[in-house]
């Protein structure tokens, strides 16, 4: 997510990054969610929350470190960054911290 002034990134982030996946895991958990509470299967949406969430730790947790960026045009990005909160501190995270839970 790209801070702009006038049209110009000042934060520019190429590439995949970490809290765009974060919210796609949550997303998807809870939409899972939503269905079994109206009754409805989930296992679908399960079943990808499940992919998205193995391949969040295999990417963005590799080497025990968690990447701000993957994929960039300089490859992967070690920066720390706020953003990076999102991976732990959404309802539906797709990384558990034992330090906040």
């Amino acid at each position: 997510m790209d801070a702009r002034i006038g049209g110009m990134p000042v934060t520019p982030h190429a590439g995949k990054a970490v809290e765009i996946n974060a919210l796609w895991v949550n997303g998807l958990a809870a939409v899972a969610g939503l269905q079994e509470r109206l009754g409805r299967d989930g296992g679908r949406i399960r079943a990808l929350e499940a992919t998205a969430r193995s391949s969040f730790s295999r990417r963005f947790g590799a080497g025990g470190q968690l990447l701000d960026v993957v994929d960039g045009p300089g490859g992967h990005s070690t920066e720390m960054r706020p953003n990076q909160l999102l991976a732990i501190c959404l309802p539906h995270a797709p990384l558990a911290d034992p330090a906040v839970a």
